[in-house]
């Protein structure tokens, strides 16, 4: 671990925070997509294909693919860890120069594996609020591989030049698949059980991809074919499959996940809760909300067939099955894989989370991984920091959902002032990049009246008091009482970047009742810190400060198929978002005049690359 950062530019601002399901009908009205074939006017995966291919194979094939289904489920809704990190291997099969992809374009697959499955995806706002609630960070990322099976060290890519002009998705036994051998005109697997292998290639039939199924396949087939159109986000790939969302599609499966419609009609599920059931496949890009077999379809899910742009979560049920196959050791289970991480990578268990790929937000509820967060009871006296649900009454309690963060006193005798910590989850900090963190905070009160509290919010080098570094809040009173919670947010900038964690510590008086916060968000903010970065000259904003109305002046040599706007306040609330298409020199007006004053983020997004400057509205 590095030193930690020098504290810089500290101050502070208090801000405080600014369907109906329709009757089944007509499923083909509902439901657009339903009388569409995929391959026509939707995402053509060719795991169903190929699954087509290995039941020819092997009759037990289903029976494999449910109990290791299953197990991993079961195995998942039960565990309580840590972010884990899969090692990946590429092997780039090709016949011509334009199929030998890119480093640059296979790093850019890597980087939306890891945004989408740690939902720091940009899109993650998109999400209808129908299913905020189950959305998750599955806690997983991916690296590529910095040591081969032998130990020799490689930029986790191999490259194969072959004979053969474009490979199929197998169907039937009588199938080949030639791309996973190297004695075929493909390339051999590294150790399946340690590596992530992901082939590439060019794959005929319109297939954009395919996978295998946890426990389904011997080791030497085990893994994800991507073409080589519809890898990453730049280079060779092609709308509308051009944001790298094949591949977390297809890792997906991989990774235990089924096509959240069940591959049939509303008889068939997925087999996980919280995805409704659906009739049949979306594609394109359908506007929210649309309903089959009586609910309200997830087709935003990644394991739906809409466009890459209209993909953006996964569920908590989704996470547990997925959890589950990376923590198991039975027929299926990939846990061999983030074991393998810290030598094939080089990466910590529990690696220091980077802002700049999207905000630390933490609720504390039941689907939000507190395991890193971690509690100091510094003078020992029993009264200490937890994340509860227990105990909320009409003097105490969350501010949204059922859990929060509770320094409680069990009684009123004690004499002791409160010397107690908790910590987030460890953050790289960057040099020179201006962070923000936020709270929501109140005190509790009963028939005698409120019990004022005390708290500060500083730096760390670790979990731990004694390593503070800097004072982001200092100390201040807290005599809101319940349920009227305020909210702090403070801005403050890194000189010297490091790992390092944010400690909010109770420094209450003794004698007093009840300290809560909720709904935590720390950010880096720094302008264009979240993605590679759109030309600073291709957009201009003004009048900036803005009132009424705000102008974006668009000046691209180049016709820009799809862009968006998407324009936050300080605590990442979405405020505007609106879809471009087909623009090269616009002067495009947002009304801005129900905005409230303040300071707001604008993001430009084309061709997977953002932009990102600050706007004040002010009257």
């Amino acid at each position: 671990m590095k030193q930690i950062f020098v504290l810089i530019l500290m101050f502070g601002i208090s801000l405080t925070a600014f369907s109906q399901l329709k009757d089944p009908k007509n499923i083909e009205q509902q439901n657009p997509s339903a009388s569409i074939s995929p391959t026509e006017e939707g995402r053509n995966c060719g795991t169903t294909i190929y699954e087509e291919h290995l039941r020819s194979l092997d009759p037990d094939y289903d029976t494999k693919k449910d109990k290791a289904f299953r197990e991993a489920q079961q195995i998942g809704a039960n565990f309580r860890g840590a972010v884990v990190t899969i090692p990946v291997v590429v092997h780039v099969v090709y016949n011509t120069s334009a199929e030998n992809i890119s480093l640059t374009q296979i790093q850019s697959q890597i980087a939306v594996l890891n945004r989408d499955f740690r939902r720091t995806n940009t899109d993650a706002n998109q999400t209808p609020s129908t299913f905020q609630g189950v959305a998750v960070d599955s806690e997983i990322e991916f690296c590529l591989a910095s040591v081969d099976p032998n130990g020799n060290s490689t930029n986790g890519v191999t490259r194969t030049q072959t004979n053969i002009t474009s490979f199929s998705a197998p169907y039937n036994s009588s199938s080949p698949e030639p791309l996973k051998f190297t004695n075929q005109g493909g390339k051999d697997a590294w150790d399946s059980d340690r590596y992530l292998n992901i082939w590439v290639a060019d794959i005929s039939g319109g297939v954009l991809g395919y996978a295998t199924f946890p426990g389904t396949v011997s080791a030497a087939k085990d893994g994800v074919v991507l073409g080589y159109k519809y890898i990453g986000t730049s280079g060779t790939v092609v709308s509308p499959y051009n944001r790298g969302r094949t591949g977390t599609h297809e890792v997906g499966h991989y990774l235990g996940l089924r096509h959240i419609w069940g591959d049939g009609n509303c008889s068939f599920d997925d087999n996980i809760s919280d995805t409704p059931t659906s009739s049949a496949s979306y594609g394109g890009c359908p506007s929210h909300p649309q309903t089959s077999c009586g609910s309200t379809d997830m087709f935003m899910n990644y394991m739906d067939y809409v466009n890459d742009n209209c993909m953006n979560m996964f569920s908590q049920g989704q996470k547990n099955v997925m959890v589950g196959v990376l923590q198991s050791t039975g027929q299926g289970g990939r846990k061999n894989l983030i074991s393998n991480a810290a030598t094939a990578c080089g990466v910590s268990p529990n690696p220091c989370n980077d802002l700049s790929g999207g905000p630390s937000s933490m609720g504390f509820e039941a689907n939000e991984n507190t395991g890193p967060w971690g509690i100091e009871d510094t003078n020992a006296d029993g009264y200490t920091w937890r994340f509860a649900d227990q105990l909320a009454t009409n003097e105490f309690g969350p501010r949204t959902g059922t859990r929060y963060a509770l320094y409680f006193y069990n009684d009123y005798n004690t004499t002791t002032p409160a010397n107690d910590w908790f910590w987030s989850h460890c953050i790289g900090f960057k040099s020179g990049h201006q962070y923000e963190v936020s709270f929501w905070y109140a005190a509790g009160f009963d028939n005698t009246g409120t019990f004022p509290e005390k708290l500060e919010v500083v730096l760390s080098n670790t979990q731990n008091g004694n390593a503070v570094a800097g004072v982001i809040v200092p100390e201040f009173t807290i005599s809101n009482p319940y349920p009227n919670y305020l909210q702090k947010t403070i801005t403050f900038g890194i000189n010297v970047g490091g790992d390092g964690y944010v400690g909010f510590h109770a420094t209450s008086d003794a004698d007093q009742y009840a300290l809560q916060l909720d709904d935590i968000l720390i950010k880096d903010i720094t302008p264009v810190a979240n993605e590679e970065v759109v030309e600073n000259t291709l957009f201009q904003l003004y009048p900036n400060p803005a009132s009424d109305l705000l102008h974006l002046e668009l000046n691209s040599d180049n016709l820009i198929e799809d862009a968006e706007v998407r324009i936050y306040d300080m605590t990442g609330k979405s405020i505007i978002n609106r879809q471009l298409n087909r623009i090269q020199k616009e002067n495009i007006t947002f009304d801005v005049s129900n905005v409230p004053n303040g300071i707001y983020i604008v993001n430009f997004i084309a061709d997977g690359k953002i932009s990102t400057e600050k706007v004040v509205i002010s009257r």
